[in-house]
C-alpha cells in the first residue's frame, strides 16, 4: 500500500509541477518525474510506461527519473518531454529533407526559441546540435550569430542542480564540452579547471566565489565547437586596428548557468591552441563576440602556439 501511495504522488508531480512543495515530494526539472524524499523508488520498473510513449526511455534518478527519446526521435509536440502528452516522433519526419538544408536549420532554430523552461535529455540535445552544423558561410552574419547563441542555450539545458558537486562531460559529432556544478555543500580546493583534451581548451575559473554570491550554487559550461570556425566570419568581430583578420583557434563559449549575480571575483583563464599557421606577426589577440549578450576584454596573446588569456 506504501508503495502503492509513492507511485501515485510520482506520477501526479511529473503531470503536476505545483506539488513539488506539496508533502514530503521533491520534484527537479521539468523532463524529470519526482517521488516522496524517503523513499527510493523506481519509478520505470514499477511502471514501464509511465513517460507515457511506447518508443520513450525511462531513466531512474536520484529522486526523479526522466523520459527521452532514442536516438533519430525527438519528443513532439515540443522537444520538453511531457508524461501523457508528448511521444516520440522520427526527426526526419519533423524537418525538411536533409538536401533544403538552409530550411531545415532554420526550422531546429525555431525548436530552440520555442523551448520552455527545464533541462533536456542529452540524447534530444546531442541530435539538434548535430542538425545545427549542417549550415553553409552564404547565410547571413546575424543567422550564423544565432546559430551560435542556440549551440549555447542547447548545451544549458543539460545543467541539473547538486548540492554539493557534479561534472558532465559529453561529446557530439560537432561539439564537445564539460559542465561543472557547484552546490552550497560543496567543498573545492584552489579554482577547478574545466577542460577539453581533444581541442586543446582548458578553463580555470573561481566557481565558488561566483557561488557564494548565489545562494551557494552556480554552474559553468565549456563547449569548442569543431564546425563554427568554418560557418563563422571574422566579420562578427570587431577590432580597433583595420588588419586582415582570420579566426585561429576552436571557437568555443564559455558561459555561466542559472546564476543571478555573474560579477566575477577573480580574473577567468583560458588556455587555447592555434590551430591555423599564421605569422605570428599578424596574429590578432583573441576576440570575443560584440552585443550585450556576449562581451568580452581579453589580454594580449603570448607569442606561442598555446594561448592562456
Amino acid at each position: 500500500m506504501r508503495l502503492r501511495i509513492a507511485l501515485i504522488l510520482a506520477t501526479l508531480c511529473s503531470i503536476f509541477p505545483w506539488c513539488a512543495n506539496a508533502g514530503k515530494t521533491d520534484c527537479a526539472g521539468s523532463h524529470q518525474g519526482c517521488k516522496p524524499v524517503k523513499e527510493d523508488v523506481d519509478e520505470c520498473a514499477l511502471d514501464p510506461d509511465i513517460c507515457g510513449d511506447h518508443l520513450a526511455i525511462c531513466t531512474n534518478m536520484h529522486r526523479g527519473f526522466h523520459c527521452e527519446c532514442p536516438d533519430g526521435y525527438l519528443p513532439s509536440p515540443g522537444i520538453n518531454w511531457k508524461i501523457n502528452v508528448s511521444v516520440c516522433t522520427e526527426l526526419d519526419s519533423m524537418l525538411p529533407t536533409k538536401k533544403d538544408k538552409r530550411f531545415r536549420v532554420d526550422k531546429v532554430l525555431e525548436m530552440v526559441r520555442n523551448m520552455t523552461s527545464g533541462g533536456l535529455p542529452l540524447k534530444t540535445v546531442s541530435l539538434l546540435l548535430d542538425e545545427l552544423a549542417d549550415d553553409d558561410r552564404k547565410r547571413l552574419v546575424k543567422h550564423r550569430h544565432e546559430v551560435l547563441l542556440s549551440k549555447k542555450k542547447l548545451v544549458s539545458k543539460l545543467v541539473e542542480r547538486t548540492s554539493t558537486r557534479a561534472s558532465k562531460n559529453f561529446t557530439t559529432k560537432t561539439t564537445e564540452g564539460e559542465i561543472l556544478s557547484i552546490g552550497p555543500n560543496a567543498s573545492l580546493t584552489g579554482f577547478p579547471q574545466l577542460r577539453i583534451p581533444s581541442a586543446d581548451v582548458f578553463l580555470d575559473i573561481d566557481l565558488e566565489g561566483i557561488a557564494h554570491k548565489n545562494n551557494g550554487s552556480a554552474s559553468v559550461a565549456l563547449v569548442a565547437y569543431s564546425d563554427m570556425q568554418d560557418i563563422l566570419e571574422v566579420d562578427l568581430f570587431s577590432t580597433e586596428e583595420n588588419t586582415m583578420k582570420a579566426i585561429i583557434s576552436k571557437v568555443v563559449s564559455a558561459t555561466l548557468e542559472d546564476v543571478v549575480n555573474a560579477e566575477l571575483s577573480n580574473s577567468v583563464n583560458f588556455t587555447l591552441r592555434h590551430i591555423n599557421n599564421q605569422s605570428l606577426d599578424s596574429l590578432l589577440g583573441p576576440q570575443g563576440l560584440q552585443g550585450s549578450d556576449a562581451t568580452v576584454d581579453f589580454k594580449t596573446p603570448n607569442p606561442n602556439p598555446c594561448l592562456t588569456l
